[in-house]
């Protein structure tokens, strides 16, 4: 707009305020909004004194009768609270001049306000308003001045004032409204919190701000104004003040600490103390009663910070000799005894807010619990993990001198429990078990009264043997043996009891879960110590296998499965024996069985949708229990990694595992062969057909995926029976997703004869983590095998089985691109298809740095073809992608390197590779580098140009036709590059950052 149209708007602005200064509310205030959007743009060559013109404009309708003078007045002090979140909205150059605008008049606004803040008067609505309009202004940049001081002195003096008024009145010798007394006394607290977060003031005199609240915050009447309204149950009121308590200790806990060695200052600082453990003591349950004591938490974080700072601070002993108390306090340090005299008030303060917290997060009566409504339980769980990180922070100021009344107070109420203390009870155990990441369990002696195997067996194993016992209870001791699980690695001797009493909870349902958590635990920290008692652990499995989730819950068996099984192969290799084939048949032939019931169950003519679908059900969980239990019972990788680098008792360890291994297969009634044999494949996935259970599909991938290892494997698959495996699901869910099984209404379980016309990566969606296999098989199996890994197998010999597999799963990636296409689609097609690419690109890289017979071997011009069409991937919109195209593009870019002053190799296998690696680079370089060029030019978001870095340095450093000097040239030359905005030194300099 032109200046005059800019001020044809102002004037019609200015007279719409005025036609509704008397409301509707929004529409004033839209139109103040409105107004200094405009003013955004005219200050400072067109309009001045804003805010000053627009109060005079305002009075004057007040003052020459043309609307009331208190709408006036109101008015004003509306326009005015809106003003500080406007004037300071961002917007660039206009809101800096703006706010200079205000900044300039910010004296003679708060004067006005003041003729509406009357310390002694009662409380109306104006007074709140301008409180309001007063926290509003103060968000501008005042100066720490005499303003900034009277602000302050006034605020406290307003409240004290309405604070002795609502007294009177509870007295009876006045007569206030006392709800709005509190009303203006938060809106007066508001005034106060904005000037505490004042960044000016904060950062310049911020010793001197906080002594000012310090001293104006903690007198005896906010004492006596905060306990009132707690007594009184003024909890919005009380909520406000525990606010700017919080705000107060977010700067100022140091402070706090320092000033208790000051005489004048000392009772000020407990009085704060005091008033903050009153607010987080407040009446009732969080959640039901009241919502602000959670935020008092922070500022017991806070101050625990704050100490810990402070001991930083101390200066040792010999140096406090030599230096007086004066220059200390100048240095911002203090001596060891003062350090210590100051803990010792902390901790007398933490102790009392242990107490605080104790009672906060006990448990209602059952009666009354059971009243609340689902998110009001939600809170209270949630306070009480506030709880427990708060408790961390009381842990670090008392140290385990905190463990001691905890431990007591556990076996003291046991002996006396009841109906009515059980619920105290739990809260100390919940509060211990709290603790425990903070706790060096391994040094704590007085968690041994509470772990030993005499209090487990005597006190507390009762306690979980009753089924009348509350579930809470018995769960909050469950819970405790889990989180210290590691005090039995220490102390042995009561890991038997401790076991006993976990496992004797597993057949009841309501505590099931954190018992099968323990044991997780326990299994965890303590495996070296299980062998004494590890055949009783598989045979209470065993047993629990063939009860079956009817009684013990599904999740948590295979949890206990993984546990129990990572403990067995942690043993040495002959300690493993019976229990590991006890513990795989089990597992195994439970899902056999129920893989042949549910095969019998769709063969039953007349068997209704509902049935097959309970026992498909079956077979899943099954299925998840294998799943845990492969994963349990892998090798560890450390094993495995020294085995690889040729540590000789590392071989002979994985020697005797892989016999075991095969030992146990043998003894075993049911192996992986059972389970993945052709047949039971078809059944599983395409059970009903033209579908593919994808459930079920993702649980047999799973359990492939965890006994691929590159080590031995208890459970493992020969590779000629995972690549047929493999190969069977590829094709047959192919078929489905291309019509083709549905249309004929049968399946094929070998691999069809032709080729599956595949027309889009829609088609590879369901067998997408059919690449992961892939992916890992090359991994695992490239290189070869050795005796001790399971299974002999030569190099060339793994990698020509898995050629046919990994061409067919390139040939339908490029088909899936979409035949006769060029690369913009293809671009699209992947930029469609992330996770498909990613996966597919992934599979792709590991053949070509690993299965170098693999990549010899297959067809060139079908890889020319389908990574000319790939070309565009590295600017697709998905950033994991990318980094997997941009993985791949890096390692043909450095294998195919044209420089390499290495003399030509006498492998001829490697030659083939070495020559098909750099054919299939040529063919693409140019396509790729002017890919990288655009993205880089502009393309993609800044903040992804470094996804291009390593890609771009290695075709820097391994090419020619790519090298630093012609590429520099190249990009210098280029017009519009990497932005029209920016001149040739600032180009030059983009281009040096790129090319290392």
């Amino acid at each position: 707009m032109d200046d005059e149209s800019k001020i044809q708007l102002r004037d019609e602005l200015l007279s719409l305020l005025k036609r509704f200064v008397g409301g509707p509310v929004t529409v004033f205030r839209k139109l103040s909004q409105a107004t200094i959007t405009c003013a955004r743009h005219m200050v400072p060559d067109l309009w001045n004194n804003i805010a000053l013109e627009i109060i005079r404009a305002l009075n004057e309708m007040g003052q020459s009768g043309q609307i009331d003078n208190a709408v006036a007045s109101e008015a004003i002090l509306e326009f005015l609270s809106i003003s500080g979140d406007d004037v300071l909205r961002p917007g660039g150059g206009y809101t800096d001049k703006l706010k200079e605008d205000f900044n300039s008049n910010i004296g003679e606004l708060i004067t006005i306000l003041a003729t509406y803040l009357r310390a002694d008067s009662e409380p109306t609505k104006i007074q709140k308003k301008a409180w309001n309009a007063l926290a509003s202004l103060v968000r501008f940049q005042i100066e720490f001045d005499s303003t900034f001081k009277d602000i302050f002195n006034f605020t406290i003096k307003r409240i004290q004032f309405l604070s002795s008024a609502k007294a009177s009145t509870k007295a009876g010798t006045t007569q206030v409204d006392v709800s709005a007394c509190n009303s203006e006394i938060e809106s007066a607290i508001a005034v106060l919190e904005e000037l505490l977060s004042h960044t000016i003031s904060v950062l310049k005199y911020k010793h001197t701000v906080g002594l000012l609240f310090l001293e104006g915050i903690s007198t005896e009447w906010v004492a006596a104004e905060i306990k009132s309204c707690i007594v009184l149950d003024h909890h919005d009121t009380a909520k406000t003040w525990l606010r700017l308590l919080v705000d107060f200790g977010e700067n100022y806990c140091d402070l706090l600490l320092k000033q208790l060695s000051d005489p004048k200052l000392h009772y000020n600082v407990i009085r704060f103390w005091n008033c903050m453990i009153a607010l987080t003591n407040y009446p009732g349950y969080f959640g039901e009663d009241e919502d602000l004591t959670d935020q008092a938490m922070v500022f017991w974080y806070n101050q625990q910070e704050a100490l810990s700072d402070l001991e930083m601070d101390v200066t040792p002993s010999s140096d406090a000799e030599d230096d007086n108390d004066s220059s200390l306090e100048a240095a911002g340090m203090v001596t060891h005894q003062q350090f210590q005299q100051i803990k010792n008030i902390v901790k007398d303060v933490y102790l009392k807010v242990i107490e605080v917290l104790l009672n906060k997060s006990t448990y209602p009566k059952q009666q009354d619990f059971d009243e609340w409504d689902n998110d009001q339980k939600e809170k209270f769980r949630i306070y009480r993990r506030d709880v427990r990180d708060t408790l961390m922070n009381c842990y670090y100021v008392l140290g385990n001198d905190m463990i001691k009344p905890f431990v007591g107070n556990i076996i003291n109420m046991i002996k006396g429990l009841n109906a009515e203390n059980w619920r105290s009870l739990e809260t100390f155990v919940f509060s211990l078990r709290s603790l425990h990441e903070a706790v060096d369990i391994e040094s704590c002696e007085h968690l041994r009264y509470i772990l030993s195997p005499e209090v487990i067996d005597n006190l507390i194993k009762p306690i979980i043997l009753n089924p009348q016992s509350p579930s809470a209870l018995s769960n909050g001791f469950l819970n405790l043996f889990g989180s210290y699980a590691r005090w039995w690695n220490f102390h042995p001797e009561g890991l038997s009891s401790a076991l006993s009493c976990i496992t004797s909870a597993f057949e009841q349902p309501q505590i099931v879960q954190s018992a099968a958590l323990a044991f997780q635990g326990v299994c965890e920290s303590c495996s070296d110590k299980l062998i004494g008692v590890v055949g009783e652990m598989v045979s209470l499995c065993v047993r629990i296998i063939r009860i079956g989730s009817s009684v013990f819950p599904h999740n948590q068996l295979k949890r206990v499965l993984e546990s129990i099984g990572s403990v067995v192969v942690n043993l040495p290799p002959q300690e493993q024996l019976p229990h590991l084939p006890n513990l795989s048949n089990a597992v195994s032939t439970k899902l056999y069985n129920s893989i042949l019931l549910f095969g019998q169950t769709l063969k039953t003519q007349g068997t209704t949708q509902e049935a097959i679908l309970d026992q498909r059900n079956r077979v899943l969980e099954d299925l998840e229990l294998l799943a845990s239990y492969t994963r349990g019972i892998q090798v560890p990788d450390n094993i495995e990694d020294s085995a690889l680098e040729g540590d000789t008792n590392e071989i002979a360890q994985m020697n005797q595992l892989a016999e075991l291994h095969r030992h146990c297969q043998q003894t075993m009634g049911c192996t992986l062969d059972n389970i993945f044999s052709s047949d039971t494949i078809m059944i599983l996935v395409f059970w009903a057909q033209g579908s593919i259970d994808s459930e079920i599909l993702d649980s047999l991938l799973e359990i492939l995926h965890n006994t691929i290892r590159r080590g031995t494997h208890p459970l493992q698959l020969k590779l000629s029976h995972l690549i047929k495996v493999t190969s069977l699901l590829w094709n047959n869910i192919l078929l489905i997703t291309t019509g083709l099984a549905s249309a004929s209404g049968t399946f094929n379980s070998e691999a069809p004869n032709g080729t599956i016309p595949i027309t889009t990566l829609d088609h590879l969606e369901k067998p997408e983590k059919l690449f992961d296999t892939v992916n890992q098989l090359v991994r695992v199996y490239s290189k070869g095998r050795e005796e001790w890994q399971g299974e002999a197998i030569l190099p060339l010999q793994a990698q020509r089985q898995l050629l046919p597999l990994v061409t067919r799963q390139c040939v339908d990636f490029g088909l899936g691109l979409g035949q006769n296409t060029n690369q913009q689609q293809a671009y699209e097609m992947m930029e469609q298809h992330p996770s498909v690419v990613a996966s597919f690109f992934g599979m792709l890289n590991q053949v070509l740095e690993l299965g170098k017979q693999i990549w010899a071997n297959m067809d060139p011009e079908m890889l020319v073809m389908l990574l000319c069409l790939c070309v565009l991937g590295p600017v697709v919109s998905d950033r994991f992608t990318v980094l997997g195209i941009n993985r791949f593009f890096t390692s043909l870019a450095t294998i195919s390197r044209d420089n390499d002053p290495g003399a030509t190799p006498d492998n001829p296998d490697e030659l083939a590779y070495l020559s098909l690696v750099k054919s299939i680079y040529s063919a693409i370089e140019p396509t790729l580098l002017e890919t990288i060029i655009t993205a880089i030019g502009g393309q993609v978001p800044r903040s992804r140009v470094p996804l291009f870095a390593e890609l771009l340095h290695s075709m820097v450093k391994n090419h020619p036709m790519s090298s630093g000097a012609t590429l520099r040239k190249l990009l210098l030359e280029r017009v519009n590059f990497p932005s029209p905005h920016i001149g040739q030194t600032e180009k030059r300099q983009f281009v040096d950052s790129i090319i290392r």
